[in-house]
């Protein structure tokens, strides 16, 4: 799971009008009081494959829509090691850099996450969080 804790607010259409855009990023709105937490798995719109990756930009066709102005249109992509369970991120040649814990990932390098990473693409940033880790994190959460 991918959890962006201080996301900005976005704005939906009315709910009475028809549209097939995305929930779109108002330019210095506040950050939501609950946090978007997007599911990372393979599959999500194409069918999925060995080579299946999950992809997150401020592309509508992205996999993970990221509307932040410092994400690039597609920013980075995830694959996960069928076999093994495995996580990693690679930085798909984005203007702002993805950044590991801190660490710069080099563009079109893989680099393994762990349980618990933090991620920023551009300026937004989020929080990598396997299952037991996201269990951990709803516990400690403030209600």
């Amino acid at each position: 799971m991918l959890v962006w804790e201080d996301a900005p607010s976005l704005a939906f259409p009315e709910p009475d009008r028809q549209t097939t855009t995305l929930p779109s990023y108002r330019p210095g709105a506040r950050a939501s009081p609950e946090p978007l937490i997007y599911e990372v798995r393979p599959g999500l719109r194409v069918p999925a494959s060995d080579d299946a990756r999950v992809t997150v930009g401020r592309d509508a066709g992205c996999d993970i829509f990221l509307p932040h102005p410092t994400a690039s249109r597609l920013h980075a992509f995830f694959r996960q090691d069928p076999p093994s369970g495995a996580w990693t991120i690679t930085d798909a040649g984005s203007q702002n850099g993805t950044y590991l814990d801190g660490a710069l990932i080099l563009p079109g390098r893989s680099s393994p996450l762990p349980g618990r990473a933090s991620l920023r693409f551009g300026r937004a940033e989020l929080l990598f969080l396997q299952p037991a880790a996201l269990e951990e994190y709803l516990v400690a959460r403030p209600s």
